[in-house]
């Protein structure tokens, strides 16, 4: 009889550990399936959204095989069918934007993700691409630039992320500086005029200046002194004359002029004034494809590096592509996935590098291009002073007669300006 209580107390026991490690690993279990849905919903460990290999993607570029970043661009779209498991057609468009990507924009699914050169092209485009506003999370393009898209949409709408960024700028010939014993190291005006000082003492006719450029020249100028409100209003309905400002502003340029700032040419016709950074001049306000064009031109490569046209605006004028998804696809997730991997990381890296613009990814640092980086993480707006200019009365004559020298003081200069409204 005791041999049967002692065999039921060991039957009950043994039951009530097989409960006890049942109810643990419920526990446990439990457990982790709560620490990983709260690591999902603090975005530390997303699963993919879905399967994506075997699905086909159609992209169209602005890119070409005769383009530097070619090669690149399909590299990296390699990795990317590697890397998922998809299939990525590309057309590239070239030159051919309005009749081959808006074509096929119109037929709705037979595109997936396109590219436009500038946001201007976006601008007109809006209607065909998704909202990647509550993607934008995932993006690390630069903060100003997404502002910019957005303000497309006023204010709201996210319809393309940044790609290949180009910033105009005071560029310099690094090499030139050295010769010249002067650092580039800029942020006043009293500093741009301290180091244009040194550059004539050491041989140099400072800063290059042809006729295509004497707008964006003369409006980021009277910018950075003026205000882009005040200069839109000058611009559009005159009144030089009136605003001391202005009258300063222009006083300036002339008695820049009078110390030999600009070439002896200037305003030369282009692109003269480019040849001349071979050897006399070493500063130029331009874009960055100007300073390519330059070293083909020249026939060698330059160093350069650049800083921000002195005063007491800070904003910059930066023009870039951008990555859209067409509303229509059929496959969002892997559209997004791609215009992720090419605008971030070693594929953005990669491309711009070669295309010679500056990455989307905040966390990619360009060797060539630092400085303007910087430029692109410090401004507190976009500004394309140059266009502003040209809003109202043709200003061309007397700006190639300011830069030439021609006027006494800068009250005879916005005379002139206002005699031709």
């Amino acid at each position: 009889m005791k041999k049967w209580i002692i065999l039921m107390l060991c039957l009950l026991l043994a039951v009530s550990c097989l409960t006890g490690c049942s109810k643990d690993t419920e526990t446990e279990e439990q457990t982790e399936q709560t620490e990983q849905t709260e690591q999902t919903e603090q975005g530390q460990e997303q699963p993919p959204a879905e399967e994506l290999a075997g699905q086909t993607l159609i992209v169209y570029t602005a890119l070409t095989e005769s383009d530097p970043a070619y090669a690149a661009y399909v590299e990296q779209v390699a990795k990317f069918e590697e890397a998922t498991g998809a299939t990525v057609q590309v057309s590239h468009y070239g030159e051919n934007l309005p009749l081959v990507l808006d074509t096929a924009l119109k037929d709705g699914s037979t595109v997936d993700v396109f590219e436009v050169e500038t946001l201007s092209q976006l601008s007109t485009r809006t209607t065909y691409a998704m909202d990647l506003s509550d993607r934008e999370g995932h993006s690390n393009a630069y903060p100003i630039l997404l502002d910019y898209i957005k303000s497309l949409s006023g204010g709201n709408a996210l319809y393309a992320v940044p790609y290949g960024a180009n910033v105009t700028a005071l560029w310099y010939n690094k090499a030139a500086l050295e010769a010249a014993g002067v650092s580039g190291d800029v942020a006043s005006v009293e500093d741009f005029e301290a180091l244009c000082d040194d550059l004539v003492a050491a041989g140099y006719q400072p800063m290059a200046l042809d006729s295509a450029y004497i707008h964006s020249n003369f409006g980021i100028h009277m910018e950075r002194a003026l205000g882009a409100e005040t200069l839109t209003t000058l611009a559009t309905a005159g009144g030089w004359a009136d605003n001391a400002d202005a009258v300063k502003a222009l006083q300036t340029v002339i008695d820049w002029v009078g110390k030999g700032y600009f070439d002896e040419n200037a305003p030369a016709d282009w692109p003269f004034s480019q040849l001349s950074l071979a050897d006399r001049t070493a500063v130029i306000y331009a874009d960055m494809e100007v300073l390519a064009i330059a070293e083909e031109m020249i026939g060698q490569d330059l160093q350069w590096d650049c800083f921000p046209y002195p005063g007491s605006s800070n904003t910059v004028k930066v023009d870039c592509g951008g990555l859209c998804i067409n509303a229509e696809t059929q496959v969002e997730e892997l559209a997004w996935q791609f215009v992720d991997f090419m605008t971030s990381g070693e594929a953005d890296k990669a491309v711009c590098e070669a295309a010679g613009t500056i990455p989307n990814d905040v966390a990619n640092v360009s060797v060539a291009y630092a400085g303007a980086q910087k430029l692109l993480a410090d401004a507190e707006g976009i500004c394309d002073a140059g266009a502003i200019v040209k809003q109202g009365a043709d200003l061309t004559d007397v700006l190639k007669a300011l830069y030439a020298g021609t006027y006494a003081d800068g009250a005879e200069a916005a005379a002139a300006l206002d005699a031709l409204y």
